[in-house]
């Protein structure tokens, strides 16, 4: 049976199949926004290690910090020789966009986030660990699976990424359109 939409005449199991297809496509989004976890790996202690660097750049002896609270863009820094001419305590807030911090576990095996902070001139500038350890890791929260192994064969030979990168690369779409064009023609046929 044949449908015609814009002039053109198309199979009526060419339309199933691609409405079948959108259905099974919709769903497979769905379901990875609703599997995918949340709730990254629960921080139980943010520390900062605040490293002087004189006029000379000579680092200086640091000190390690355990009052630290993270918000959206910044790091609040309690630090207790900071005080101002009152004798009341200073919080110093550092930015922490694009920055991040080491992972690690403590001796009670919690989990601490470390950050870096390099003071000059009285001022905190949180150094991110990617940049220290020679720009890897960019992320270190692993993710609950690795969504490269699913859809390795579809990626350009190096570059294997997630699944966002994949349906916005167009090898995904080059390999995907003219597959499903063929089994549309070739279930058309027999």
């Amino acid at each position: 049976m044949l449908v015609y939409i814009l002039g053109f005449a198309l199979p009526l199991e060419w339309i199933i199949a691609l409405g079948v297809l959108f259905l099974v496509l919709v769903l497979i989004v769905i379901f990875l926004v609703l599997t995918r976890n949340p709730n990254p790996t629960p921080i139980d202690k943010r520390m900062i290690l605040k490293v002087p660097i004189d006029e000379a750049g000579i680092i200086q002896r640091g000190k390690i910090l355990q009052n630290v609270v993270r918000n959206d863009r910044d790091l609040v820094v309690t630090d207790p020789d900071l005080r101002d001419d009152d004798g009341n305590q200073l919080v110093e807030e550092c930015s922490i966009e694009n920055k991040v911090p080491f992972p690690a576990t403590d001796e009670t095996k919690s989990n601490v986030e470390l950050w870096i902070g390099r003071v000059k001139g009285g001022v905190t500038e949180i150094v991110s660990a990617s940049a220290l350890m020679g720009n890897v890791p960019t992320r270190y929260d692993p993710v609950p699976a690795d969504p490269k192994k699913l859809f390795r064969p579809l990626m350009p030979w190096g570059v294997h990424g997630s699944i966002e990168e994949i349906i916005g690369n167009k090898n995904f779409w080059a390999i995907l359109v003219p597959t499903i064009i063929a089994c549309l023609a070739v279930g058309h046929i027999i």
